[in-house]
């Protein structure tokens, strides 16, 4: 069976939101601008980390054989992003996931 990146980067990133309240202050983070930079198949580890920064966590998809960093950006409270970088064993970059954290959407009715 094919295992989809997307889909688990998705699952996963899902499964950590939540409605909950976070006191991670975060920051702007990458911007839109410098995200667009970002070419996958092509733009390298060394470039990423020297365009981005280093990455709030690096975790790692065993069975994909995949580094994933993983950064915050907000432009209000109320619209934070979690963005992931996904490298593959070679040092390229595969895959930009950028979902929008939940945690700060008011819960309940």
């Amino acid at each position: 069976m094919r295992f989809d990146s997307s889909l688990s980067s998705a699952i996963l990133i899902a499964l950590l939101a939540g409605c909950a309240t976070t006191n991670n202050a975060g920051g702007q983070g990458p911007s839109d601008a410098d995200l667009a930079k970002l070419t996958a198949g092509k733009t390298t580890a060394d470039e990423a980390k020297s365009l981005l920064g280093p990455p709030l966590r690096v975790s790692r998809f065993d069975r994909m054989g995949r580094d994933v960093w993983e950064y915050r950006r907000y432009s209000d409270p109320m619209d934070e992003k979690y963005i992931s970088l996904q490298f593959s064993s070679d040092g390229v970059m595969r895959e930009v996931v950028v979902v929008k954290d939940y945690n700060r959407e008011p819960c309940g009715p």
